[in-house]
């Protein structure tokens, strides 16, 4: 399968020696929904994400992650690896919402349980809001 994945540059660096290792998720909606204490693992977006869906994730990835640029990757990865609940994908719905900006509702993702190595993962694109929002000098 394949789906999408944002972090940040200094993610990206790691990404390429060691692919995407699982970490913890700890969305109290999702454990609730899940029906378990702890998820681990990676998130994946089914689709492509666009438009204020996409800029919010970016613009969400600099906030939580402490920086101004941020990667987009193409992940692939296997089914089999996606977490399951008796024996059925479970496909999270993502409410986005920075502060009272929602950026995207029902954006499908998925949470892959295992390593997603790296020639699985390819860097689709580098975002820099310092150069996103350069302007003409004065």
């Amino acid at each position: 399968m394949i789906g999408y994945h944002y972090t940040s540059e200094e993610n990206w660096k790691k990404i390429q020696k060691e692919g995407l290792l699982p970490r913890k998720i700890d969305r109290p909606e999702w454990l609730y929904l899940l029906g378990v204490t702890s998820v681990t693992g990676v998130w994946v977006w089914q689709n492509k994400l666009e438009g204020l869906s996409h800029a919010g994730t970016v613009i969400y990835q600099m906030a939580t992650k402490a920086t101004t640029r941020v990667v987009m990757l193409k992940v692939e990865y296997n089914v089999d690896d996606v977490f399951k609940i008796h024996d059925k994908e479970v496909n999270l719905k993502h409410k986005g919402e920075i502060q009272k900006l929602i950026y995207h509702y029902d954006e499908e993702a998925f949470v892959v349980k295992q390593i997603i190595p790296p020639e699985n993962i390819e860097l689709l694109q580098v975002f820099d809001l310092v150069d996103a929002l350069k302007i003409i000098e004065w």
